[in-house]
Order: C-alpha cells, then structure tokens, then sequence
C-alpha cells in the first residue's frame, strides 16, 4: 500500500467537486481533488478565450451559498468579486422587449406597461415563488444525510422533503394555469428556468417546484464574476489549497481499490502504487463510476457519495 493517504478523494472539478472538496478542507480533512479528465470553462481558439458552457451565479444570493461563504471565511473577499446584474435578464418577443431589473419597483412598472391585462395573476405568482424560495431555503438550512441509509435518517430526509411546496398532492399544479395559453408572460417565466437547467425537459413539462425555484433564482436578486465560472472555480481551489488540500486538476483516477468491499483509494494514471483513501467522494455519473471498479477488476457493489452539482 502507497504510503500516500487522504481522508477524502475526490474526483472531478465541477463546480459541486470543488465545493465539496473546499469544505472538507476547513473543515481539517486531508483531501486530494482529481480533475478526471474534465475540460475548464475556457479554452483559446484563433488567439480568442472561448467559453464551453454559459454560467449564470444563480445560487449566489441564497442562504446555502452564504453559509458556504462563511464556513470558508470568505464571505467579505468574495463579495468584492462580484457585481449586482442589472437586468437580471431581458426577454425579447417580434414585437417587444422586457428587462427584469433588480429593483421591484421598476419591475412592477415594468408589468404594468407591458402586462396590465394579466397585472393581478403576476402578483400571485410571485406570492407562490416567494413562498417556494422561503421554504426550499429552510429546506436547505437543515443538516440531513443524502442518500439516507439509517432509518432515522430517511425519516429525517423524508420531513424535510414533506416541507417542500409541490411534493404531496399539489403535484399535477400547473404555476401558469390561470394566464392565457399563448400569453407572453408565459415566455418569461419559461425561458430563464429553461436556460438555468440541464434536464432534457420543455418548460411547461417541468415539475412546479423546479419551475418556480428556477425562475426565482434569477427574480431574487442575481450577482456575476467577471471571469464567469472559471473565477469561481479558481476561488474554490484557492481555498481548498489554503486549507491543506491537494488540486490536480488535470490527474485521473483509472481505478478504484477495493478492500474487504469498500472503496480503499485510487490508483492514478502513471503512478504505480495506489494511493489511499478513507473516502472517494465523485461528481460522475454513475457509468464512469461503473467503469472505474471495473478497471479495478472488480465487480462488488460500492457506495458512492456523490458531489452535488453547483453550475445549475
């Protein structure tokens, strides 16, 4: 066995990897953070800095994000960083053009020129999102085990998941029901939560939930980085090194090691010992996972805790 050992593997650099990996870090763990192959934000083309992916801080303002921001001491330095968006965004139509500014007294007005017939239906729609934010960030606020293994934790999880708006018999609820079936206004509920999601889903197919907490990330007050995603990322590995932890962005896990049917590290390209691991915490899908224990010549089933993803 390598003489090298981590309490924590943790293998990709999403954003949801380095968080996990930063936090592990403050909190006094030994972590070492593997890149897995996966392409930065950027990339030059023709002596230009092109993006792979649109970012949007949509988590910025939420009290998950700024206990996060606390734990690692930050909070001050990274607000510096940031800049308030103003629109937050804007919605353009043949024959008009909206801005959702951060200020709600110039959004109203904004309704009101542009919307007045559906004026009383906006203002309860936004009652509804307010109270979906509210109860999915007391949701967050709580300390729960995710997957729950033990009776009590999936007791405790499933409370937390009752508390939720939408997940009990509102589920069938459609947010936009009451406006007109082609109304505009539709397009500006829809487009922001479509462009804020990875799922292969029409908007109107979304589940109420994902629906109003989407489109109530960008109506809550949105803040950006000038460099976009890749300041971030930078920030997150920044704090996971000051805390001790180790970031190789571009290392690889080929194999997972297997003792006695748990995880006991990995064994990376071009190194000949494995390296240990009390845990190995992934933001891969559940293939590549498959892939690593089979490179490992292994087929015993492995409990993975897997990184959360921070982008959307």
């Amino acid at each position: 066995m390598s003489s090298r050992y981590y309490d924590a593997i943790v293998l990709g650099r999403s954003l949801g990897a380095l968080t996990v990996a930063a936090l592990l870090s403050r909190r006094d763990f030994r972590v070492l953070l593997l890149g897995q192959g996966q392409r930065p934000q950027t990339y030059r083309f023709d002596g230009r800095v092109l993006c792979r992916r649109t970012f949007a801080l949509l988590g910025g303002s939420s009290p998950a994000f700024r206990r996060l921001l606390s734990e690692l001491g930050t909070g001050p330095q990274f607000r510096r960083r940031t800049r308030v968006l103003d629109p937050m965004f804007s919605v353009l139509w043949d024959n008009r053009r909206v801005e959702v500014p951060p200020d709600m007294e110039l959004f109203t007005r904004e309704i009101d020129r542009e919307f007045p017939e559906v004026r009383q239906l906006v203002d309860e729609l936004y009652t509804t999102i307010a109270h979906v934010n509210a109860a999915t960030d007391a949701a967050f606020e709580r300390n729960s085990v995710w997957p729950p293994a033990t009776l009590w934790e999936r007791l405790e999880t499933g409370r937390i998941a009752y508390s939720l708006p939408f997940v009990r018999g509102e589920r069938a609820q459609d947010l936009l029901g009451k406006f007109p079936r082609d109304h505009a206004f539709r397009d500006l509920l829809c487009v922001p939560a479509q462009f804020s999601t990875h799922l292969a889903l029409a908007p109107e197919k979304l589940p109420p939930l994902a629906l109003a907490r989407l489109h109530g990330a960008w109506t809550r007050g949105i803040s950006t980085l000038a460099q976009g995603e890749e300041e971030l990322a930078d920030f997150l590995v920044e704090r996971i090194e000051a805390h001790g932890g180790v970031c190789n962005l571009g290392g690889r896990a080929r194999s997972l090691l297997i003792r006695g049917g748990a995880v006991a590290g990995v064994l990376e390209d071009g190194a000949e010992e494995p390296t240990g691991g009390g845990s190995v915490l992934s933001d891969q899908y559940g293939e590549a996972l498959a892939d690593l224990t089979m490179n490992g010549k292994s087929k015993l089933p492995i409990d993975f805790l897997r990184a959360s993803r921070f982008d959307k």
